[in-house]
């Protein structure tokens, strides 16, 4: 399954962004994100980070099992800038 979002946080996907990130998806492994060009496959702070993911952008969430309907409401919230 693979989700799509458009980021809508003002100064991108920074520190508290990647951190919010990481809690909502912890636990749905193995997971892949994209975004500014790039993959990563570990959920991590720092691979967030170092996407370097500016506002505007689209991020890609890759799961290997569907991502229940709460969580996606959650990173919707998240990457909308709420």
């Amino acid at each position: 399954m693979v989700y799509s979002f458009n980021v809508g946080i003002a100064d991108g996907l920074h520190a508290r962004p990647c951190a919010k990130l990481v809690d909502i998806l912890s636990g749905f492994t193995p997971l892949q994100i994209t975004g500014n060009g790039k993959t990563i496959n570990t959920l991590s702070i720092l691979e967030l980070l170092l996407l370097k993911i500016p506002h505007g952008s689209e991020v890609k969430i890759s799961s290997e099992i569907p991502l229940p309907n709460e969580t996606i409401d959650k990173l919707t919230q998240l990457f909308g800038g709420e």
